[in-house]
């Protein structure tokens, strides 16, 4: 709820039996409301984990589009300066050697 919260704030719900719209922002606090209360009265929801949720989901809006950014920078950085081609020739050389010994065996 939160991660989504994030990203549509002003999104309508109806929360149930209510008849009025709330929006998803308020939603998260409502949820975080009956949380606490559930944790004061004893109840038997692990509101740790429902607190633990919503920190990996704010967490994860907050540095996924980092990771990301800095993943793409890194890719336009090896676009712009490959990485030295040595070990794929090697590799490569290696395959070749196989199927030609292969070729070899078979008397090709």
């Amino acid at each position: 709820m939160v991660a989504f919260a994030i990203l549509a704030p002003e999104r309508q719900f109806f929360f149930f039996p209510l008849p009025i719209p709330i929006n998803a922002r308020t939603l998260v606090f409502v949820i975080i409301a009956m949380n606490i209360v559930s944790a004061l009265q004893d109840g038997g929801t692990s509101v740790a984990t429902h607190f633990g949720g919503m920190a990996v989901g704010y967490a994860y809006m907050q540095l996924a589009p980092r990771f990301i950014s800095w993943r793409r920078a890194q890719w336009l950085e090896n676009e712009r300066h490959p990485p030295s081609s040595d070990a794929h020739d090697k590799i490569g050389e290696a395959v070749d050697n196989i199927f030609r010994f292969d070729d070899k065996r078979r008397g090709r």
